[in-house]
């Protein structure tokens, strides 16, 4: 990230000033951070304190009250529908659940994306799909039904289908959820190894500081609908903010 910066790389993804409320309720106010090509940016919080909603507004799904967000290069804010569409194929998305259609296999869950936004053929689709199962070790489960798998191994297809368009950015919701320690921990290791070998930007929104430790680059804790802090661990282990501190010792366990 220093590195890129220092070349004058522009940000993957720019949150500058950014406030939602959904009517009286407010979620985010005057937000602001960005993340570069080959760094993992942690948003950090407890539950239901707007983290899935800024994942959302980085893809255009929620629109900001105020402020400016650019992704790729793009401003998401006030983005026509066709730019939105070119901008989403960038922008890979492993949902909490894997979110994962039940209805057709774990191979055509992967292959979905390329078969709706490229004109690559039957044969190029099925080498895409078994490379993208081979990069998260489930290169043999391709004909089975989601319902056949475990939390993990849903997981895994989510992230699977995430990358089929080999997108430069990843946005990452709750990649621990539901999932036992061991299980999570391969996640985390799968996400820290395509930061290192594809240098993909990641937003990952979590409450699993422990977890999380291993993959970001930054930190940041969202509380009370602000930013409260932002750094690197040992940074934010020294702030003034209790909440802060308590998130920062926990990953120090």
């Amino acid at each position: 990230m220093r590195e890129e910066r220092a070349n004058g790389h522009d940000p993957a993804v720019n949150v500058q000033n950014v406030s939602k409320s959904f009517g009286s309720r407010s979620v985010l106010e005057n937000v602001s951070f960005e993340v570069y090509s080959g760094e993992a940016f942690c948003l950090l919080g407890r539950s239901g304190i707007g983290k899935s909603v800024t994942l959302k507004l980085l893809i255009g799904l929620v629109k900001p009250d105020s402020g400016r967000i650019t992704v790729d290069g793009h401003s998401i804010g006030d983005a026509d529908a066709a730019t939105l569409a070119e901008v989403r194929k960038k922008v890979g998305f492993l949902f909490q659940d894997g979110a994962l259609f039940d209805s057709i296999s774990v191979a055509d869950n992967v292959a979905f994306p390329l078969q709706r936004h490229t004109k690559k053929s039957g044969k190029e689709i099925r080498e895409i799909v078994q490379e993208k199962l081979h990069e998260v070790e489930l290169a043999d489960e391709g004909k089975k039904m989601p319902s056949e798998l475990s939390g993990g191994m849903r997981k895994r297809v989510g992230l699977a289908r995430a990358l089929v368009l080999d997108p430069p950015i990843l946005l990452v919701d709750e990649p621990s959820s539901g999932l036992d320690r061991i299980t999570a921990a391969e996640i985390y290791d799968l996400l820290l190894r395509l930061k290192q070998k594809r240098h993909v930007a990641q937003v990952v929104v979590t409450h699993d500081v422990i977890g999380a430790r291993e993959l970001a680059t930054r930190f940041a804790v969202l509380d009370g609908g602000k930013i409260a802090a932002a750094g690197n661990l040992d940074e934010l282990a020294h702030d003034r903010n209790a909440l802060v501190r308590d998130l920062a010792t926990v990953a120090e366990v």
